[in-house]
This record gives structure tokens, sequence and C-alpha cells, in this order.
């Protein structure tokens, strides 16, 4: 709990400062996730144990931007995210892991154009904790089967990874809106590898699409 207090207290001070010169602004985003998790045993053939979907999630959070250049800036947020996965049982049911995170990307955001509306480039890293976990199936036959479960107490609650992606954002009076889609690739097992049943290879995977709007703090000034 006190780390993550100082990462949001990191985050609350990147909001808050206005860096001279430079633009700065403050947002909220609002979107979904489609993940699975990549589980492999020694050989590296990944998901080849059992049939996967990808598993839509929630993600809503806050962003700030600053940019000390007209078009190349940094961006971090700090997210509610959903990741997880979702096994096809034999029957045909499904058994559905869903992991709740608190996620703090720090990307380079570059714009490209002089236009209102502007596509965009954005890459980096992001660091997130586990704040839930839960399972939402009932077997009801004996021939179906699930090979993995995470468990809070047993298992591992930070993550870090990379990511990137793009979008488009609309400069208005009122502030900017962006939209934008990101692949994120978790680099760290989820899954602790405790015995002979555990994967030796247990990574989140996701796609992020959201919606923000941003509001300006500060422009650009000329030096």
């Amino acid at each position: 709990m006190y780390k993550l207090k100082n990462i949001i207290a990191v985050c609350i001070l990147f909001c808050t400062i206005k860096v001279a010169h430079g633009q700065t602004s403050i947002g909220i985003k609002q979107g979904a996730t489609f993940s699975q998790v990549l589980f492999s045993d020694l050989d590296f053939e990944f998901n080849t144990r059992f049939q996967q979907e990808l598993q839509v999630g929630n993600l809503t959070g806050i962003a700030f931007k600053y940019f000390n250049q007209k078009n190349v800036g940094l961006q971090v947020e700090l997210n509610l995210t959903q990741k997880g996965w979702t096994q096809i049982l034999a029957t045909g049911e499904k058994f559905k892991s869903t992991l709740n995170y608190i996620q703090m990307p720090i990307m380079t955001h570059i714009r490209i154009g002089n236009g209102k509306l502007k596509p965009f480039l954005i890459g980096g890293l992001f660091l997130s904790y586990l704040n839930a976990a839960k399972e939402n199936t009932v077997l009801e036959s004996e021939n179906d089967k699930v090979l993995f479960h995470y468990t809070i107490a047993d298992d591992k609650r930070f993550e870090f990874g990379l990511g990137g992606g793009g979008g488009l954002s609309l400069a208005t009076k009122i502030g900017t809106f962006q939209g934008s889609v990101k692949f994120m690739q978790g680099l760290a097992n989820i899954i602790d590898e405790k015995g002979a049943s555990d994967p030796t290879f247990s990574k989140n995977q996701s796609v992020e699409v959201s919606f923000g709007y941003f509001y300006t703090l500060s422009k650009l000034k000329e030096k």
C-alpha cells in the first residue's frame, strides 16, 4: 500500500506542476480493453494447452501531457484497467479470470502535422499493481478442466511492460479531444511458478481503445 501511495503521489505531482515554457494539460479518459494472457511451458508454444478468446474489460483514468517542443512531449496516465483471460472449456462453457489493475503508463507523445486535427504516435513503458482478481464460472461437467488459476495471496501483483500505438487529437476552444489505440505487452509473469502444473511463461497482453478530453493548463511559450 505504501508503494501504491507513492505512485499516486508522483502522478498528482506531474498533473499539478506547470513546467516553464511548456504546454501542459490534464484530462480524463474512458475506454475498453481486449486482453488475453500468453501461457507457455518450456517449449514456448504459446496457448497450446487450451483455447482462449479475447476478454473485454473496462478502462478509465486521468492523464497529464507536457510538451516542451511543438510536437514532441510526455504523456503520463493513472488508469483503472481490467485484464485477464477467458478459457473455452470442453463443454463450450467459459472460464473467465478478471484482473483489475492500477496502471501507470509513461510514454512519449509525438504529434504529426500543424492543423487542429492531428494524428499522433505514442510509446513507452507502464507499471501496474493488481488491486483485485475474480473468477466467474462454476464447472458443471467433469470434462471441464481449468488449467490455471490466479490467486492474490500466491501470485504476483506487480507488473511492468511496454506499450505503443497511435490516434487522433482535435484541438478546440474548450479543450482537446483525443482518441487512441494502444498495444500493451507485459514483461513480467503474473503467475508464480510453484510447481509442475504452473506455466513457465504467463504474461498479460492487451489492446486498449480509449477516448479522452484534455483541458489546457498552460500554453507552449516561444523561447
